[in-house]
């Protein structure tokens, strides 16, 4: 994968603390384009949040972290196809109760990412209120359609943009809108009319962001707690039995326990197993 230095969604939305709707609209059709590429492929993602968003130094949006994909195909056993997946502020209703085979989780995912975006908040805190098919996605006043905001409210939401993200938030997997094989109808729906698809996709549309970069190099828009970690690649299969240190006298032979990784979600013990 190509290093994309510009910051993910979330940490420029921290930083923006909302995004105004053109920029919502310009992210959204970057993301949505990674998504049904995906799909295209008979791939489902299951993880689609913003911090899976990342930008490259011209602040073009492009989707990462692949570890919980899934190739949907007929071999695919009912098991597998509907194990738990995903971070829970992005989840749908039906996967807590593993009732999906298509790829409408991931437009349900797609549907939290844009409505974040707006507010920087999610629509639903806790599982309980995701899967309570009563609890619909929280908005101030539907006449004049507004969504609660974390930080202050504000009439920049379209009715449009308030449609769009209600019919993605559909809980009813029946009624929501991506729950066809084919969704590249979705391109066509009002939210995205200011979009012009083959000079976006091209890369021709300029990006609301900016990432002013000091160099290639600079990975100034992570958080440091990443950035700092020391990782020693050389070593990385000291838990896996069979070292790669290329010295003659391995000291990492004796048994010496080292946790790479260590302070983050994604860890050694996911990719050798159980420590011991």
């Amino acid at each position: 994968m190509e290093f994309l230095n510009g910051g993910s969604l979330q940490w420029n939305l921290k930083k923006q603390k909302y995004f105004n709707e053109e920029t919502v609209y310009f992210y959204s059709a970057q993301i949505l384009c990674g998504i049904l590429f995906l799909h295209s492929k008979q791939i489902r993602h299951q993880d689609i949040k913003l911090e899976n968003v990342l930008l490259d130094s011209n602040g073009n949006a492009k989707l990462c972290d692949f570890t919980l994909c899934l190739k949907i195909n007929e071999n695919i056993s009912e098991k597998t196809e509907r194990e738990e997946c995903g971070t829970l502020p992005y989840r749908s209703p039906e996967s807590f109760k593993l009732e999906y085979t298509d790829y409408s989780i991931d437009f349900w995912s797609f549907g939290i990412c844009i409505y974040t975006m707006f507010t920087n908040n999610f629509p639903f805190q806790n599982e309980e209120s995701i899967r309570d098919l009563n609890i619909k996605i929280p908005i101030i006043n539907k006449k004049k359609s507004r969504f609660t905001l974390f930080y202050k409210q504000m009439d920049i939401v379209s009715d449009i943009s308030c449609d769009f993200i209600s019919r993605l938030l559909e809980k009813n997997l029946n009624e929501r809108l991506g729950n066809k094989k084919d969704n590249n109808e979705i391109k066509n729906e009002d939210f995205f009319k200011s979009i012009d698809w083959n000079l976006l996709e091209s890369g021709q549309l300029k990006s609301p962001f900016n990432p002013k970069l000091k160099s290639p190099e600079d990975v100034s828009k992570f958080s440091k707690k990443l950035t700092g970690i020391d990782f020693n690649f050389r070593h990385i299969g000291l838990r896996h039995k069979k070292c790669v240190c290329d010295q003659v006298k391995c000291p990492h032979k004796k048994g010496k326990k080292t946790y790479y990784f260590k302070g983050i979600s994604f860890n050694e013990k996911f990719i050798f197993g159980k420590t011991k």
